[in-house]
């Protein structure tokens, strides 16, 4: 997925819940539909479920899911589990990210109706959604960066994931902020990088 410019991106005065609004009203307009992904969620949080998988996060911490559902909605999930890879044998994938971010991927995979993440979550999910091939997340971190009040703090957060995940669009909006609240500031000449 190029992430080049904002183009496609409108901004939602009141983020990305009305995106959701939007988005469900437009495309996804079927109860039967709704009823589906809203009981999918539910799987997830009903007492008796019985999980099949564990995510486990750079701290250790872990996140039980059901690998038919996460092979359904993620394309690098099903082809982990249709590779052999050692993942499929052990049941367990471990990621290089905060739990945080890690739960925001599989709450967007049980597609949770209330779904919201910080600022933070956003510009970690960034990484994330890149590296695992997720372009409806990616789109979903770059809209609750592009639609946050950027502070000299969190946009240099975005930067800093954004040239990471190779996100020129979220390097530029926030590299055009920096500039403009930070004078004389040239990302370029900034040592290390920002």
């Amino acid at each position: 997925m190029s992430t080049d410019c904002w183009d496609t991106l409108k901004v939602y005065k009141h983020g990305v819940k009305e995106y959701w609004t939007e988005l469900n009203y437009s495309i996804r307009q079927e109860s039967s539909y709704m009823t589906f992904h809203d009981g999918l969620s539910k799987v997830r949080e009903h007492k008796g479920t019985v999980f099949d998988f564990t995510l486990v996060c750079n701290d250790d911490k872990e996140i039980k899911v059901h690998s038919q559902v996460l092979a359904s909605q993620w394309p690098f999930f099903d082809r982990m589990l249709s590779s052999n890879m050692a993942e499929q044998e052990s049941k367990t994938l471990k990621f290089p990210h905060d739990l945080e971010v890690v739960e925001a991927m599989v709450d967007h995979l049980y597609e949770k109706q209330e779904w919201s993440f910080s600022f933070e979550v956003a510009a970690g999910l960034l990484v994330a959604a890149q590296m695992y091939d997720s372009p409806e997340l990616l789109i979903e971190a770059m809209m609750q960066i592009k639609n946050a009040e950027l502070t000299c703090d969190n946009a240099l957060l975005a930067w800093k994931m954004a040239n990471k995940a190779h996100n020129s669009a979220v390097k530029s909006h926030c590299a055009k902020f920096l500039h403009s609240n930070i004078g004389g500031l040239d990302v370029a000449e900034v040592p290390g990088g920002l």
